[in-house]
């Protein structure tokens, strides 16, 4: 079971889009996201998450903000020495076009 504590780390994602329409995205996708954590009980370990899928919120002023659609999420995350667990997460992202 993972245990609460305070911990930072580091990580990196791959992104996409999937059009529905030419002109506009539905959907933002986060994915193949990984790193290592670089301080507290889990330093030094790597980590993977599961994907998360954003609905397009609004957009206007140059800006599109996509974000879980007023619910949160429940992502999956798996470290390298085999312990997964469970983390609620709301996101939101606001992207300049």
């Amino acid at each position: 079971m993972h245990k609460p504590a305070a911990y930072s780390y580091q990580f990196s994602f791959s992104s996409s889009f999937r059009f529905v329409d030419e002109d506009k995205s539905d959907r933002f996708y986060i994915g193949s996201a990984s790193g290592k954590f670089v301080t507290g009980p889990n330093a030094g370990i790597a980590f993977k998450v599961s994907d998360i899928e954003l609905g397009k919120g609004s957009f206007g002023s140059g800006f599109t903000v996509y974000g879980s659609a007023g619910s949160p999420l429940i992502q999956t995350v798996s470290l390298e020495n085999g312990v997964k667990f469970q983390r609620i997460c709301a996101v939101m992202l606001r992207i300049a076009r």
